[in-house]
């Protein structure tokens, strides 16, 4: 089921157990994180269709009269430019805009279950498997999660609200690296801007 607020598209995730996680030997790589598969129990929560936008970030500190944040330049908001997802900011900001919102960031395990679904999706259905190829301004042609979730790879990585021994950890491949798995988690300081990670919000329904 899709619901509009605060110009957040957003979908529900029904609650129930769902499988997360991938084994190592499952993704191969050596410089990041993966969490065991296993199953999670999840309530029902929200969560939004597409990473929060430039323009989205933007405006909606400023009717809250509070000040954007350096990295997130006005001039990127004009236009199609202001589609794009905002990046460049800390987990602490991504905090404070979800809260704005009345919302707050998925957990890991929420993110992944809204990706993945219940047949624990290895990667989101796509018809483009070359990342030169995908069009940043035409969001409904991103990667489609099983609950009807859009990007997860060839976008941007995103922030999530579990943190791990003083790290955030982040889910998602963004466009300049190598898709590997859904399952996959590396971790960031959480300072950190980087300008390939965004993110998106959820919200409690129970």
């Amino acid at each position: 089921m899709k619901i509009h607020t605060e110009g957040l598209e957003r979908v529900v995730i029904p609650v129930g157990e769902y499988p997360v996680g991938c084994e190592e030997m499952q993704v191969p790589g050596e410089y990041f994180e993966w969490s065991p598969a296993h199953l999670t129990q999840v309530k029902s929560f929200a969560v939004s269709v597409l990473p929060v936008t430039r323009i989205q970030f933007v405006s909606t500190l400023k009717q809250h009269g509070l000040e954007v944040p350096g990295v997130v330049m006005e001039e990127d908001c004009w236009g199609a430019k202001g589609t794009l997802p905002v990046t460049g900011i800390t987990v602490r900001e991504a905090e404070l805009f979800s809260n704005l919102v009345g919302g707050r960031l998925p957990t890991e395990d929420e993110w992944e279950v809204a990706f993945r679904g219940p047949a624990a999706l290895a990667l989101p259905v796509t018809n483009n498997i070359c990342p030169n190829l995908f069009d940043w301004r035409a969001p409904h042609k991103l990667p489609l999660g099983h609950f009807g979730v859009r990007g997860g790879i060839y976008y941007v990585d995103e922030w999530t609200g579990t943190s791990l021994d003083g790290f955030q950890v982040a889910k998602g491949t963004p466009y300049n690296m190598k898709v590997s798995h859904l399952g996959r988690r590396f971790t960031l300081r959480p300072n950190d801007r980087w300008l390939i990670t965004g993110f998106r919000v959820a919200w409690d329904l129970e």
